[in-house]
């Protein structure tokens, strides 16, 4: 994540320092930035199973989403074959 993300926050830290209406967007950078800062980044993350939650976070998982009118918001909907052979069975379940 850290590898990902951690150039917006450097980007966020300058453009907010010294916006007094930015001042709460700010304070919540400079946290994520402290508790980011010291994790050593990881490019690659092959490692990280495509059911996990983490990889739903981060992007990339197995699961997919789509809209189904009358149903609920985000049902899921068939994964590739390619998906179900690291984990994830037809309807995007972890297996």
């Amino acid at each position: 994540m850290r590898a990902r993300l951690f150039h917006y926050f450097e980007k966020w830290l300058e453009q907010h320092k010294d916006d007094p209406l930015r001042e709460d967007a700010f304070t919540r950078v400079e946290r994520v930035y402290h508790l980011l800062k010291p994790v050593t980044p990881i490019e690659d993350d092959s490692v990280i199973p495509l059911d996990s939650l983490l990889q739903e976070f981060i992007g990339g998982s197995c699961y997919d989403y789509q809209w189904i009118p009358g149903q609920m918001p985000y049902a899921r909907k068939e994964v590739p074959d390619a998906a179900r052979v690291t984990g994830c069975r037809p309807g995007g379940t972890a297996g």
